[in-house]
């Protein structure tokens, strides 16, 4: 087929877990893709680069949370891209917007240069930003949100527990794609016990990694990993050099070594927190394919397959009850994680992805 996916992505592909499983399955259906990378780092360091993707980046750094002044940068690198789009977009027959950020820019370049244009709605920002903003604020993005959509050939989303905010705008082109990933690492019975339980992600409040240190101050027994960067990475760092059961391993772009490694992994998001009832976390994607059980509050996704297989131990949020779903994990052998991937693979949309996004190419051919 004639013409290029070319995607806008708001970070600088390190690789982004969704995105790269997004590229290997276009890559598999002989779709040439080409990645327009925003890269907001301070400090450029070496760059991943796909193998399935031409992948172009453009360095104009932004402090991490938002805000005003990642605003001014969003808008410097807009336009770059402007100044940039004969070359970028060449060849292009189809523009995939990841993310509420670069949706504007993307529907601008849609316009403008006349190209189908597919949304790729990571999150949920109103729910995601429901602890930050006011709530004035999130109708106002998300009204702006559906509005620039209607121009999408279609919605992706990653999982079904975010259709409902599109469906119930009398959006019927909404595409479900579940990050699972196309490569299930070798099978491991036996879990290693270098750690007891990891986190993996992004270190934030709403992460709840504060249960993960009492629990490390009050059982010295039980071993703690975690793994990622954010606002609270000082303060993981501060506690792994005083706590002994508690290590600190910095962002990894590869994490197959340190779930291998581990008994479980931990999604803390906090019960409360209005992004729990509609997650779609990489995490239980990588607690699947590795074999390996979640401990968890609540997340829409996780409880919904929790449900019909035993993958996981749900927990009320506080270190006496994570001490209490480690010791299940060390006892449990009979966990069901063959029969959930089985179950997801029955029901997944890869092909309905693909077939979306060719559609979307050869909706304004002649």
């Amino acid at each position: 087929m004639p013409g290029k996916v070319v995607m806008l992505l708001d970070n600088h592909y390190a690789p982004d877990r969704r995105v790269e499983y997004e590229l290997a399955l276009l890559t598999r259906a002989a779709l040439a893709t080409r990645v327009v990378a925003w890269d907001r780092r301070s400090v450029v360091t070496s760059d991943h680069h796909a193998a399935q993707a031409e992948i172009v980046r453009f360095n104009v750094p932004a402090p991490p949370g938002g805000g005003v002044r990642s605003g001014i940068a969003m808008l410097k690198f807009a336009w770059r891209i402007w100044k940039g789009r004969a070359e970028l977009l060449r060849e292009a027959a189809v523009l995939v917007v990841h993310d509420i950020y670069l949706l504007p820019l993307g529907w601008f370049l849609s316009r403008i240069e006349g190209l189908p244009l597919v949304y790729d709605a990571h999150e949920e920002y109103a729910r995601m930003e429901a602890t930050r903003y006011s709530p004035r604020l999130l109708q106002l993005v998300t009204a702006v949100e559906t509005l620039l959509a209607r121009r999408a050939e279609c919605i992706v989303v990653p999982g079904n527990t975010r259709v409902h905010r599109w469906s119930a705008r009398e959006f019927d082109n909404v595409v479900v794609l579940r990050n699972i990933g196309l490569d299930t690492p070798p099978f491991t019975h036996e879990a290693k016990s270098d750690w007891d339980i990891l986190h993996a992600g992004t270190l934030s409040e709403e992460r709840r990694l504060d249960l993960l240190l009492e629990l490390a101050r009050t059982h010295p027994d039980i071993k703690i990993a975690v793994a990622g960067s954010g606002r609270l990475q000082t303060d993981i760092e501060s506690a792994a050099a005083e706590l002994p059961n508690v290590s600190f391993l910095g962002w990894r772009a590869d994490l197959s070594d340190l779930i291998l490694r581990s008994r479980s992994l931990y999604y803390g998001l906090d019960p409360t927190h209005p992004d729990a009832e509609t997650a779609c976390p990489n995490t239980l994607y990588q607690a699947l394919r590795h074999k390996r059980p979640i401990i968890f509050f609540r997340a829409g996704e996780i409880d919904e397959l929790s449900d019909r297989f035993r993958i996981s131990v749900r927990a009320v949020p506080s270190a006496s009850a994570l001490a209490e779903a480690v010791e299940e994990v060390r006892s449990t052998n009979n966990w069901e994680f063959d029969a959930a991937l089985e179950s997801l693979a029955a029901e997944h949309t890869a092909d309905d992805y693909v077939n979306a996004i060719v559609r979307a190419m050869t909706s304004r051919q002649p």
